[in-house]
């Protein structure tokens, strides 16, 4: 007896066979060859049926798999200049509330003094080009020393040491040296844009904080607690040109670099002692890194 099949049953057929020898759609789609050998067999009413499996699996789709993942890769870079890698994969892994408590961070803010004088002048265009050649650097200084970038709120650069493994017994070094980079790299700007009364006025300061995954179409990873209100009045009380440290930060840190102690008062702190940078002692290990590097 010969059983004549009509379009549906032959996709029926079709689907039943490829999920029983693929069970999961991983393997599925890995298995490409097998897939369009047995599309080969499919008469045209089928075809019709199922355009947009036909033409995922046609001829000239031998590509595909490979522009999927590079669609991929493209996306995973994109989410970790977002966010961290480590939380990056902590998402992609499902994790849903990401909440960490961490003894011990040095965050920093180094905020431009100056800059409206110059932007007055500029254009939109201008003024977005001229930050983010220096945002650029900054961000390699961050990477190099492997600090993580929280964000920046207008003209202010704000990071931190400690979230990681690799960086939770010597954060504050890490910091430190971030910030002379800082200016390091905001007098070679003013050098190439002739901009020589832009100033960077930076503050650090070492506590304890909770960091975490806020936001659900517009994802942003932030930090919260007294290291970062402090850090942000070491800041706002420093000077241009100059690094404030709190005492915490000082402790940490005196070994290697040397400071002159001043006495200021703080919106929610009170009165406080604070270090400004005044000369480096000795070396470091991450004194000579090349932060000029292209980390693309």
């Amino acid at each position: 007896m010969i059983f004549v099949l009509g379009a549906i049953e032959v996709l029926l057929l079709l689907f039943a066979y490829v999920f029983a020898v693929y069970p999961t759609w991983t393997t599925f789609i890995y298995e490409e060859l097998g897939i369009k050998l047995v599309l080969t067999t499919i008469p045209q009413d089928v075809a019709a049926v199922a355009p947009d499996i036909i033409e995922y699996y046609d001829v000239d789709a031998s590509s595909k798999h490979d522009q999927l993942k590079k669609k991929l890769q493209q996306s995973e870079k994109l989410l970790q200049n977002i966010l961290p890698p480590v939380i990056s994969r902590r998402l992609k892994n499902g994790e849903t509330c990401i909440a960490d408590d961490h003894k011990s961070v040095t965050v920093v803010f180094a905020a431009l003094m100056g800059f409206d004088e110059y932007s007055i002048n500029m254009g939109a265009r201008e003024i977005v080009m001229f930050l983010n050649d220096l945002i650029v650097s900054f961000d390699q200084i961050v990477d190099v020393l492997e600090l993580e970038k929280i964000k920046t709120i207008g003209d202010v650069y704000f990071l931190c040491g400690g979230l990681t493994k690799k960086t939770e017994s010597d954060h504050a070094i890490r910091c430190m040296e971030a910030a002379m980079f800082f200016i390091e790299a905001l007098e070679e700007h003013n050098i190439r844009h002739r901009t020589p009364n832009i100033a960077l006025r930076v503050g650090v300061n070492t506590d304890p904080a909770v960091a975490g995954v806020i936001g659900h179409k517009k994802v942003a990873y932030d930090l919260w607690g007294d290291s970062v209100n402090t850090a942000s009045r070491m800041q706002s009380t420093g000077l241009p040109g100059r690094i404030q440290i709190s005492e915490k930060t000082y402790e940490e840190v005196r070994q290697y670099y040397g400071f002159t102690s001043r006495s200021i008062t703080a919106k929610g702190k009170g009165e406080l002692t604070t270090y400004l940078f005044h000369r480096r002692i000795k070396s470091t290990p991450f004194s000579h890194v090349n932060w000029r590097h292209n980390t693309d």
